[in-house]
């Protein structure tokens, strides 16, 4: 991830949002995470809609088992 921005997340507070280092993509499918300044969350929106976007916003722990499944290979790519 790259860093990036800050902004605030309603109910979360600030986040400091860092841009995926995969988010190189020729259809800009780019991707950026933070966490919230409370710790109680992980925001995930996606970058080329500015930060005016929705934001995903989940439990540190869910978070983590989702990055552990991706690394796991527990899901394809898309064709």
């Amino acid at each position: 991830m790259h860093n990036g921005t800050t902004s605030p997340v309603p109910g979360q507070g600030a986040v400091g949002w860092h841009k995926s280092s995969y988010s190189n993509d020729p259809n800009n499918n780019c991707v950026e995470q933070g966490v919230s300044d409370n710790g109680e969350a992980v925001a995930v929106r996606d970058t080329k809609e500015n930060g005016l976007g929705g934001v995903l916003r989940l439990r540190p722990a869910a978070w983590g088992a989702f990055v552990d499944a991706v690394k796991g290979g527990e899901f394809r790519a898309a064709p």
